[in-house]
């Protein structure tokens, strides 16, 4: 990926390290196992929220009682609002020795898709993840938003298989 004919990086310094900022999942990406999707990840969130809970009160000294402001705050910044029989598979944590599920379109709106394997880095893909996943050269330049370079992304027919299907097809013109 570092060195295609026409797309050499000219240096060390890559672009596209950027990721989607979601604080409140931080903390869910990290405790998720690999493979793990949205019923897991909402079972950990709220076992960080019970955790924040507890916590509270025992720094606080009184009870929080359920639907309180403070129980509403916590949970609001914990535990994700997603139905979990709806998006069954909303959040899947990728394997570090296994193939990667295919990169959507709609990552560029949500990247719970594919979160990064990497329990200390706790994230979704970095944009240049989501493109060498779909086997982009490292010097290519995507433009626009971050929304808009993941869609392209997820749009595109990644070139490796391009290059493999054109590959075919002139050799069974040319045979």
């Amino acid at each position: 990926m570092k060195n295609w004919p026409g797309f050499n990086v000219q240096s060390n310094e890559f672009t596209g390290h950027i990721i989607r900022y979601m604080p409140r999942d931080y903390e869910i990406f990290r405790r998720m196992p690999a493979g793990a999707m949205y019923p897991e990840a909402l079972e950990i969130a709220n076992q960080i929220f019970n955790e924040k809970i507890t916590e509270l009160e025992r720094n606080s000294g009184k009870k929080i009682i359920e639907g309180s402001e403070d129980w509403q705050r916590i949970h609001k910044a914990t535990v994700p609002p997603y139905k979990v029989h709806r998006y069954p598979n909303k959040f899947r944590k990728m394997w570090a020795d296994q193939p990667a599920r295919t990169v959507p379109a709609h990552i560029g709106k949500d990247s719970y898709s594919h979160i990064h394997f990497d329990s200390h880095q706790a994230c979704g893909i970095s944009l240049r993840e989501a493109a060498r996943l779909q086997s982009f050269p490292d010097a290519f330049q995507f433009v626009g938003s971050m929304n808009s370079q993941l869609t392209q992304i997820g749009n595109a027919v990644p070139p490796l298989l391009a290059y493999a299907v054109a590959k075919s097809l002139r050799a069974i013109r040319f045979s």
